[in-house]
């Protein structure tokens, strides 16, 4: 049996097998005993014919003597005819002694007339000659009187009744030969069939085993071998039952083990990842408290300035020039923070994807690890010269802030590789569909092992100074980008890591028009738990024209807010007893087309994280200028729809 397509086809199996050799052997028996008899009947039948045909001749001699010895022709020749009629006679011959045919009856072989072979034999030899033709027993006998021969006779028996019996034997045994094959056929068979079920039963099992079913078992209710071979199997379906569900057991703690390292491994990569930012922002803290500090020395000096010669302030020119001063200092401060929040907010795959200015990212870059490769190289006695080529290229679509982290990341390495100093170069110029950026060093190089490897997460030739995660997390952020980094590098000659980024169509923003003042007066209401930021917002809308209203608390505004009719809302978002998110919800519900925007130092935050609450139609990070106010107000006063978000 094999199976072919899922069906079963049967070859030339036991039960066929056997009876045909069973037939086959009988037919040979029933052969060979016809033979055989045909043989022995031959044999019998022969000699019985020759016995026959001597005496015959002899007793015809014997008649024949008077008949020669008393020349009477007739006479001979009524014995000869009567004896021929016989129908087992061939012929009858009788021949004087010089062997000249007397009579003949039934032999025309001698025309001649003269007596055969076998007849002149018998004259000269005086005595019976016999011979056996195979369709005839001829014998000869010498006619005698005394010690005279007369002459002799020839006699010939047919073999004709010899054929007859035997195919009568033939046919007898083929009868017999047929009735035994049947018997044999049909016994043949039921034992195959006896032999061949059991057989039959392990094939079926056999397949459902295949098939994965180790539940089904087999007949051994025999005490022959079959019912042992029957047992045998069932021990080993069980066998092979008990090892499925030892394998399947030991799969599943072997997948659960997996699952349990590969958690643990993300886990452990995750806090690397986050361990190397850590290590970034612990280096990078005391150079941003340097630019905090240098941008609040400004803000402390001339405030001091104008606050003792406040009396003496006559000269307009200089109190302006003072408080550009301050105004620039305090967006410097701001710009530090702001940095400090692009460089280290939460990623996701989902961020937004928006036009880059390549060069812009650049200079940001370099602006933000100024402290490291200047103030503190400057600290240990250091210099680090900073070489920016900038040339124009075309904007990129993609995150910029990641494009940053990136570059700062390739600038605290090559920083790291020049401990006695050397020139950082930052170049970027534009290559067919691509835009090339290279950050180039004059340090110690890497050797051709630590080349091909330095990509390779948690690879780190800085020993406890270092995760391995640097490059590894700046070529995850050039695949995002679909580009491509190269590294050339050669010991004590330095090191270029240059970053290939595909061109993708994108347009870059131009910079925002500032909004001038709205057309119409605006009743505005202010919400937030310190008073001199109630009091700068006041000012600064009541400088345009609008009308304001202020609030120290969540549930003071909701009042307010219910007592009259305002066409914008302006409010903090951590906030005592009610916060900006709840006011804004309670907003909503009483005046779904009243905008509410939402004046938060989280802001950077937000923005960086996606999040946005429920009834915020626009976010206003602090600090805040008169310029970002004006925009918000304009959208969302304006002709654009209500509810728009306006991303400020």
């Amino acid at each position: 049996m094999m199976t072919t397509r899922g069906k079963r086809t049967r070859r030339w199996g036991i039960a066929s097998t056997l009876t045909s050799v069973v037939a086959l052997l009988v037919a040979a028996m029933i052969g060979i005993v016809t033979w055989l008899d045909v043989q022995r009947e031959q044999t019998i039948f022969r000699q019985q014919l020759e016995e026959r045909a001597v005496l015959l001749a002899q007793t015809l001699a014997e008649v024949m003597a008077d008949a020669l010895y008393f020349p009477d022709v007739d006479r001979a020749r009524d014995t000869a005819a009567l004896m021929s009629r016989h129908p087992d006679v061939a012929y009858v011959e009788v021949y004087d002694a010089e062997g000249r045919i007397v009579v003949s009856r039934g032999n025309e072989r001698y025309p001649a007339g003269v007596a055969g072979e076998l007849g002149m034999a018998a004259l000269r030899d005086r005595t019976t000659r016999l011979r056996f033709t195979g369709d005839a027993a001829e014998a000869a006998s010498p006619v005698r009187v005394g010690d005279e021969v007369l002459g002799g006779v020839s006699f010939a028996l047919s073999s004709d009744s010899l054929d007859a019996k035997i195919w009568g034997i033939i046919l007898e045994h083929l009868v017999q030969g047929l009735l035994l094959s049947a018997v044999g056929v049909v016994l043949s068979y039921a034992l195959a069939r006896y032999l061949t079920r059991p057989l039959w039963r392990l094939v079926r099992a056999t397949e459902r085993v295949a098939a994965g079913d180790l539940e089904g078992s087999t007949d051994t209710s025999r005490g022959d071998e079959f019912g042992e071979l029957a047992r045998s199997f069932d021990r080993m379906t069980a066998a092979l039952k008990e090892s499925r569900g030892q394998v399947q057991q030991a799969l599943s703690d072997r997948d659960r083990r997996l699952q349990e390292a590969l958690a643990e491994l993300r886990q452990t990569q995750q806090r690397a990842i986050e361990n190397e930012r850590l290590r970034a922002m612990g280096q990078m803290a005391s150079g941003i408290a340097h630019d905090f500090n240098n941008a609040l020395a400004p803000i402390l000096g001339f405030t001091e300035l104008l606050l003792r010669r406040f009396d003496q302030l006559d000269d307009t020119a200089e109190i302006r020039s003072h408080l550009e001063l301050i105004h620039t200092a305090a967006q410097d401060a701001a710009n530090v923070i702001g940095r400090l929040s692009e460089f280290y907010g939460s990623r996701n795959d989902g961020e937004r994807q928006e036009a880059i200015d390549l060069n812009l990212v650049v200079e940001q870059a370099i602006a933000l690890t100024q402290p490291r490769w200047k103030d503190q190289a400057l600290a240990r006695g250091v210099t680090i010269a900073v070489h920016a080529d900038l040339q124009p290229v075309p904007a990129l679509t993609g995150s910029d802030a990641e494009l940053r982290e990136a570059l700062t990341n390739l600038i605290f390495n090559a920083v790291d590789a020049m401990p006695a100093g050397g020139t950082l170069t930052l170049r970027t110029r534009a290559e067919d569909a691509c835009v090339a950026v290279e950050v180039g060093d004059t340090g110690t190089g890497m050797p051709e092992e630590v080349r091909r490897r330095c990509l390779e997460p948690f690879f780190s030739t800085k020993g406890d100074r270092g995760t391995g995660l640097g490059l590894a997390i700046v070529h995850g952020i050039v695949q995002r980008h679909d580009g491509t980094l190269d590294i050339e590098s050669a010991l004590d000659v330095g090191t270029t890591m240059r970053l290939l980024l595909p061109i993708t169509g994108a347009r870059a923003e131009g910079r925002r028009p500032e909004a001038g003042r709205l057309a119409r007066s605006l009743r505005v209401l202010v919400v937030d738990d310190e008073p001199r930021i109630c009091e700068l917002l006041t000012a600064y809308l009541a400088s345009d024209g609008h009308r304001v209203e202020a609030a120290t608390c969540g549930r003071e505004a909701l009042d307010k807010f219910r007592a009259g009719r305002f066409d914008a809302v302006l409010t903090d978002r951590g906030m005592p007893e009610m916060n900006g998110d709840h006011l804004a919800t309670a907003i909503k519900e009483l005046s779904p087309s009243t905008p509410v925007v939402l004046v938060t130092g989280f802001g950077d935050m937000m923005k960086a994280a996606g999040e946005w609450p429920d009834g915020i139609d626009a976010i206003v990070s602090k600090p805040f200028t008169l310029a970002a106010l004006r925009h918000t107000l304009a959208q969302l006063a304006g002709p654009a729809p209500r509810g728009s978000a306006a991303d400020v």
